[in-house]
């Protein structure tokens, strides 16, 4: 044990808490102040999380909403007026998508993605990648979200697994 905390385990009595920088001054039973931080090894922890690795989980993330962009396609069939004018757009999407439609959902599944939520970032990011976001009314979301959410709903019923139940 260090002398630090041996100094604030023997009968030292806490002077200050600084949470700005997560330190506690302690005055020793011999009249001497020691400073130990920080105070909350939680928010120790918390700052020593890699912003590299947050960023990574955020484009994993965004790259596997982008693969099931060609759901969109589908969905879209019924509304030509809301499909880039591009012919090229969806075959462009399909070969640079990151993940297949399986991977794609069973990555945004382990981040607590539900199919409703899944459906509204799915069309809202195609929306705005196509340049048609402020184009397109509240009720046309919805109507577009109706046509998307079966067909994301069957990809997560499809990428489901169960396993077999052990007799006893």
């Amino acid at each position: 044990m260090s002398e630090r905390a041996r100094g604030a385990l023997s009968g030292g009595k806490v002077l200050d808490v600084d949470t700005a920088t997560d330190q506690v001054q302690i005055r020793r039973p011999d009249g001497t102040v020691i400073t130990i931080g920080p105070a909350y090894p939680k928010r120790q922890a918390e700052k020593k999380t890699s912003t590299k690795a947050i960023d990574r989980t955020f484009s994993r993330i965004e790259g596997a909403k982008l693969s099931l962009f060609y759901l969109m396609e589908k969905a879209l069939s019924d509304f030509p007026d809301l499909l880039p004018s591009d012919p090229g757009f969806f075959p462009s999407i399909k070969t640079s998508s990151p993940f297949s439609s399986g991977d794609a959902v069973s990555l945004l599944r382990r981040h607590e993605y539900s199919v409703e939520r899944t459906t509204d970032e799915v069309i809202d990011d195609f929306l705005e990648l196509s340049g048609t976001l402020g184009d397109v009314s509240a009720s046309s979301k919805g109507i577009i979200a109706n046509l998307l959410n079966p067909l994301v709903y069957e990809l997560y019923i499809e990428t489901t697994e169960v396993s077999p139940k052990k007799t006893k």
